[in-house]
């Protein structure tokens, strides 16, 4: 909600409100629209099924326990560093490993 001093009547704070509102629609809506946009462009390459390139099972788990790939190295953004107990990273690991490539 915008500041009441910032308009002069009650009117144009209901007026200025509901512009703000469509600004924030739009922001939601095109945030992610620009952010597929720019993945597309310029991100990496997207596996949908199976585990990612050169990972093992076991890296597969150590990555959901602790957000670090096999290499040490931390995901770049928007991924985020997950924190997946070891029960829970073992069945998405399997999960991941039951997929066949180009079947999705």
């Amino acid at each position: 909600m915008l500041v009441p001093g910032l308009v002069r009547t009650t009117s144009e704070l209901t007026v200025a409100n509901v512009w703000l509102g469509y600004c924030d629609s739009a922001s939601t809506l095109g945030g992610p629209l620009l952010a597929t946009a720019l993945l597309a462009v310029g991100g990496p390459p997207v596996v949908f099924a199976g585990l990612p390139p050169g990972y093992r099972s076991e890296d597969m788990v150590r990555f959901l326990m602790t957000g670090m790939r096999p290499n040490g190295s931390a995901p770049l953004p928007p991924m985020p560093p997950y924190r997946f107990n070891l029960g829970d990273a073992e069945a998405i690991t399997a999960y991941l490993r039951s997929l066949a490539p180009g079947t999705h």
